[in-house]
């Protein structure tokens, strides 16, 4: 039994309270999904924006019942928006003022890590 969207967004959170990085990022991907459900798809792409620049930053890859739990509301939010409109969101959530412009951008970072996955793969 997998526990539902709300539980989880508590469990990460108490992670996130103790600074734990990727524990923030995979809180705003449950906030997204509770967004999907309450039909926001552009606030979820924004969210799923700013956990993967989290995630990024943090060298941090989903293992896979998290990455299957994402790639089922991304799949949606993508069908609902269409691909340019939720890049555009996506990239709007990942361009806070918290990212560093001395930082490389995601894509150049991504494209060195390989293969890993990331909310954009979906």
């Amino acid at each position: 039994m997998h526990p539902t969207a709300d539980t989880r967004a508590v469990i990460y959170l108490r992670g996130a309270a103790r600074g734990v990085m990727p524990g923030t990022g995979t809180a705003l991907g449950v906030f997204a999904a509770v967004a999907v459900a309450a039909g926001e798809p552009a606030g979820a792409a924004r969210l799923w924006g700013a956990a993967q620049a989290i995630f990024d930053v943090a060298d941090y890859k989903l293992d896979r019942v998290d990455q299957d739990f994402v790639d089922r509301y991304v799949g949606e939010v993508r069908a609902a928006l269409g691909a340019e409109a939720y890049e555009a969101a996506f990239r709007g959530g990942s361009n806070t003022p918290s990212r560093s412009p001395a930082r490389p951008d995601r894509a150049s970072r991504s494209a060195s890590a390989g293969s890993k996955p990331s909310i954009r793969a979906v």
